[in-house]
């Protein structure tokens, strides 16, 4: 009899003001089997990492306060925390250049789907998986299938 190792789940911080975009987002996650810890804006993004590090943080650019580009560039000023990749989501106009210059791994654009979160956290993730055990390259399943724009 083998046993299949079940995958670590994926902790994911989701940052996002809208309550009812985070909502949407939260429920796109989980449906994928993440553990999901939320912040409504970006103080309250820093204050969720100094209470652990998460393995991804999707991030919203618009946000009250500490604006998501400010979280950007003290993530990649600090210690551990500099390693966590971040999926940037928006609705402005930013350039994906200046995002990623600032630490994005991956920029999504609302509206999206559930797949194309899917795909991001897939692409940023498998190298975050590989530090807490669990091999390399390991893949999110049992996402929904894409269906219209969501958010």
């Amino acid at each position: 009899m083998s046993r299949t190792r079940r995958p670590r789940p994926l902790t994911v911080l989701l940052v996002e003001d809208d309550g009812a975009v985070r909502r949407v987002i939260r429920d796109m996650l989980r449906q994928c089997g993440c553990v999901v810890r939320e912040a409504a804006d970006g103080a309250g993004a820093l204050e969720a990492l100094a209470g652990g590090i998460p393995d991804v943080v999707v991030l919203d650019l618009v946000l009250p306060g500490l604006n998501g580009l400010q979280v950007l560039e003290r993530l990649s000023a600090s210690g551990s925390a500099a390693t966590v990749p971040v999926v940037a989501i928006t609705g402005s106009i930013v350039p994906d250049d200046v995002m990623r210059a600032r630490g994005a791994r991956a920029v999504l654009r609302k509206p999206f789907a559930a797949l194309e979160l899917r795909r991001a956290l897939d692409r940023v993730a498998a190298g975050t998986r590989g530090r807490k055990s669990a091999p390399h390259g390991e893949r999110l399943s049992g996402f929904a299938s894409p269906g219209p724009p969501l958010i």
